[in-house]
């Protein structure tokens, strides 16, 4: 069977049709990358307020001093609240617990 004298026609339409539809995602593309680059700023340029919010400091348990009071262990950060608590005595460590650290002020 031969083929239609119209298939040539129909395959450069279709050709023109996906050459088209090429060249449209390439304009909305460098729109896009437009439209975006004047929103952006660089972080020479940007307030101290706008840089403060992208960063986050990571803690590790291992950073802390850890104690043990009535069998809950408390991690401390500072190096010098962690020597003060080593020389309270057991009493006042257990009394520092409940008050700060369970909320419980008339214990």
């Amino acid at each position: 069977m031969k083929p239609s004298s119209f298939q040539p026609t129909i395959e450069n339409q279709f050709y023109y049709i996906c050459k088209s539809a090429m060249e449209d995602e390439r304009k909305n593309h460098f729109k896009n990358l437009s439209r975006i680059s004047k929103q952006e700023i660089s972080f020479s340029n940007a307030e101290n307020s706008l840089v403060n919010q992208l960063f986050t400091f990571d803690h590790y348990a291992t950073d802390l001093q850890m104690f043990t009071v009535y069998g809950s262990n408390i991690g401390v950060k500072s190096d010098l609240l962690s020597e003060a608590l080593r020389n309270l005595t057991k009493k006042n460590a257990g009394l520092l617990y409940f008050n700060y650290f369970m909320d419980m002020r008339n214990v």
